[in-house]
């Protein structure tokens, strides 16, 4: 429930009409990989009947693991406690029916959650997870509106356009997306690799562990888990220029290397390459050629080599 939110940013009552069936695992033809597939309720303001249109969203293989774990966990209760008839099977399921809806006209639904529900679980899942605010220093206070406008603030940054935003976040209209693009978060104009060394450590976006070579870090031994760079050059085939660290778990659908730094499972060496794919990152995040970089994976990198040129961390 606290990923959706992040992962696609709509509000809470969308959340709280999803129901199992909207959710879809497929097995690629001759491969092993499985997609999966989400069908959001979307919420439109002059259609007063729920669950009337969709916006089909694709969960990556985490997200889709635990939506499907989910609905075992459904399946089991509904075997074990029954199921008030006529109620249909939501995502977010109620151990009760609510007492206003069962028996009238929205009896299908007396099963579902609430969107107060929905955003008062999301508090209690981020106030356990002890989320401190940079910026007051005090416990975090979270609600869906608030991971919509993170996950709309941040596409901005990926720079999709203004129509593109309005379909992310199901508005009808570009007027009530432009705030975002008028009111952009970027931590700087422009990051280089020099900012993003001394300004890395302030920041404190890399999550995982520097170890000083392949044989301390957690498995070390064995060579699947090393995170390679391969040098870019235009008009050039990538070559491959070392290994920047050892993965502490198993394959992942994120996009290698980049997304490692602010993985708690990357443990970089001290001795690879970081400045390399530092420079060449800044360099294509300021042609903007790089989709869906953030300022954090960047000054996360920068964290790491301040970190390595310094004696380690």
């Amino acid at each position: 429930m606290v990923w959706l939110p992040l992962t696609f940013g709509s509000n809470p009552l969308a959340f709280a009409l999803l129901r199992e069936q909207d959710f879809q695992s497929i097995k690629e033809t001759g491969a092993d990989r499985i997609h999966h597939l989400l069908r959001i309720p979307r919420i439109k303001k002059r259609n007063p009947f729920f669950r009337a249109a969709f916006h089909t969203k694709r969960p990556d293989h985490v997200i889709g693991g635990h939506i499907a774990a989910l609905i075992k966990e459904n399946v089991e209760f509904r075997r074990e406690n029954g199921w008030p008839e006529g109620c249909a099977f939501p995502l977010f399921r109620r151990a009760e029916p609510q007492p206003a809806l069962i028996n009238g006209p929205m009896h299908e639904f007396a099963m579902h959650r609430s969107p107060e529900d929905i955003t008062d679980t999301l508090k209690a899942a981020v106030a356990k997870l002890g989320v401190i605010s940079h910026r007051t220093g005090k416990p975090i206070n979270v609600n869906t509106m608030r991971f919509r406008r993170t996950f709309a603030t941040r596409a901005v940054e990926e720079n999709v356009s203004p129509a593109e935003l309005a379909a992310m976040i199901d508005h009808t209209d570009l007027q009530n997306v432009q705030v975002y693009f008028e009111t952009r978060s970027s931590i700087v104009d422009r990051l280089d690799a020099a900012m993003a060394v001394k300004l890395g450590p302030l920041a404190d976006a890399f999550m995982g562990k520097i170890v000083a070579t392949e044989a301390e870090a957690e498995n070390g031994s064995d060579p699947s888990k090393r995170i390679p760079w391969f040098r870019r050059v235009a008009g050039r085939l990538p070559e491959r220029a070392g290994n920047l660290g050892t993965c502490a778990s198993g394959p992942c659908s994120q996009f290698a290397p980049i997304s490692c730094y602010t993985c708690r499972k990357f443990q970089p060496w001290k001795d690879g390459p970081h400045r390399e794919i530092l420079q060449w990152l800044c360099d294509e995040r300021e042609r903007k050629q790089i989709v869906g970089v953030h300022d954090a994976t960047i000054l996360a990198i920068g964290e790491v080599v301040a970190a390595c040129e310094a004696g380690g961390r």
